[in-house]
């Protein structure tokens, strides 16, 4: 009798397993999840061919500098772009029917296209005062080259940002996995350039190849749009009631993520004004937090459309429930993974960095910094998902003050943590903001979906 009931009760778990994995949120999930640590397989290898043709030259310092300028308004435009459009085209599909969304799509790719254009021209006008500051140690010869990259790669900042869009409206049709791996596209163009023109080019065969890679991107996600029966061909008719409130909620969500990028700035910098080295211990220690934010990135990516869709429907109870549930798993899984993570951060930096010139006094130092920086894992995540939230019941404007609060707050527990644990206490500054900014999104949303609950007839 106990025999034969084990096998039955591993197949009713099975089942159950089964029903789970096969939820198309569930599905969803696991399914991003996989493209995006093949893609980053595959940015590995395209590190591994620039380092192989070009190793620490000033071929690549150009091209990172200059990069680096062409794209820095992409992060703040393209999550800006996401958290606007979704939740208005998904309330558009589902009160005024495809037609209208589709129309909407028209006219936000048009105005896009303007806005990201004026964006570019300010990009190019400011590039002669800026690159100097950039590259304050660059010969003449580096700096020209910089800047003849950076025209080379200044559509970047357009072609990315149109993804963005692109990339949204199907994100808001739940076509996750294409979006999820078109990225693949430019580290394989990068690497394929580099092998094949890289000596005779120098740094112009990376910039061509990140063009080329960005134009792959944007005409993929235009391919499985024109699927859908929506036309990523541009519109630029008087803009509407919808497509004004996107620009209102585009204002807010700009400048939050600017405070956001700020922070960053902010904790190098000062990280820069500490002992030698200090940056790089920076950098290495947030690395394997980093990893598991790309790694969890597709629970905000599926929340978005899902929470928009709840919240268009006005059916609060189930955003209630699934914010519920968001937040046992999360917990579940992010406490004793941030534990488990601090307590073993010393042998897992051991082991992953110290070689060659990373010495076991180097080891120390990244160990506490990655040690501070884990702790915020299960906070972080839920920040990101409870923002989506936010985002789908046009909040975002309190995005703009908690990022201005936030940054503030940074510099104010940098200056503190730093007198007492150095490099380490940027990350527990990081940290500490973190989850300061967890309590506080926490009551707001709580706030919100009751007033959203006393407005429902």
């Amino acid at each position: 009798m106990q025999a034969g009931s084990a096998p039955r009760g591993c197949s009713i778990i099975k089942d159950k397993l089964l029903k789970i994995v096969r939820r198309p949120y569930v599905s969803s999930l696991l399914a991003i999840t996989v493209i995006t640590m093949g893609v980053k397989v595959v940015v590995a290898a395209k590190e591994i061919a620039v380092s192989y043709r070009y190793g620490v030259s000033d071929q690549l310092d150009a091209y990172l500098i200059a990069f680096l300028y062409a794209s820095f308004m992409v992060n703040i435009l393209g999550n800006s772009f996401n958290l606007a459009i979704v939740p208005t085209y998904v309330r558009v599909r589902r009160e005024a029917g495809f037609r209208s969304a589709r129309h909407l799509f028209g006219n936000i790719t048009g105005w896009s296209l303007v806005f990201l254009l004026a964006v570019c021209l300010v990009l190019a006008l400011l590039s002669g005062s800026v690159l100097p500051l950039m590259g304050s140690a660059f010969s003449p010869q580096k700096m020209a080259l910089t800047r003849n990259l950076v025209w080379v790669m200044l559509p970047v900042t357009l072609i990315f940002s149109l993804s963005a869009v692109w990339g949204s409206v199907l994100n808001a049709h739940r076509c996750f996995r294409l979006v999820a791996l078109a990225p693949v596209c430019v580290p394989l163009a990068i690497a394929a350039l580099v092998l094949w023109r890289g000596l005779q080019w120098g740094a112009y065969a990376l910039a061509a190849g990140t063009l080329a890679g960005y134009g792959a991107e944007l005409a993929l996600l235009g391919w499985r749009l024109r699927r859908l029966d929506l036309s990523p061909r541009p519109r630029l008719t008087r803009p509407d009631t919808d497509l004004r409130h996107i620009g209102r909620q585009m204002l807010p969500l700009m400048v939050g993520s600017l405070m956001t990028t700020g922070m960053v700035l902010v904790d190098n910098a000062m990280a820069a004004m500490l002992a030698p080295g200090s940056v790089a211990a920076l950098n290495y220690g947030y690395r394997l937090a980093g990893m598991i934010f790309t790694l969890c990135a597709s629970l905000w990516i599926v929340a978005l459309p899902e929470f928009s869709s709840l919240v268009a429907a006005r059916r609060l109870p189930e955003v209630v429930r699934s914010l519920r549930n968001h937040f046992l798993g999360i917990f579940a899984t992010g406490v004793p993974l941030a534990l488990a993570l601090y307590l073993l951060s010393e042998p897992v930096v051991r082991l992953f960095f110290q070689r060659g010139a990373f010495t076991a006094a180097d080891t120390r130092v990244v160990a506490q910094v990655q040690a501070f920086y884990v702790i915020q894992i299960p906070f972080y995540v839920l920040n990101m998902i409870m923002v989506r939230l936010l985002s789908a019941m046009h909040r975002n404007h309190i995005l703009m003050i908690s990022g201005s609060l936030n940054l503030c707050l940074n510099v104010a527990f940098n200056l503190l943590f730093i007198r007492i644990w150095g490099v380490a206490g940027i990350a527990l500054s990081s940290s500490a903001v973190t989850v300061l900014s967890f309590v506080l999104l926490l009551l707001i949303v709580s706030r919100s979906l009751q007033t959203a609950r006393a407005q429902l007839p």
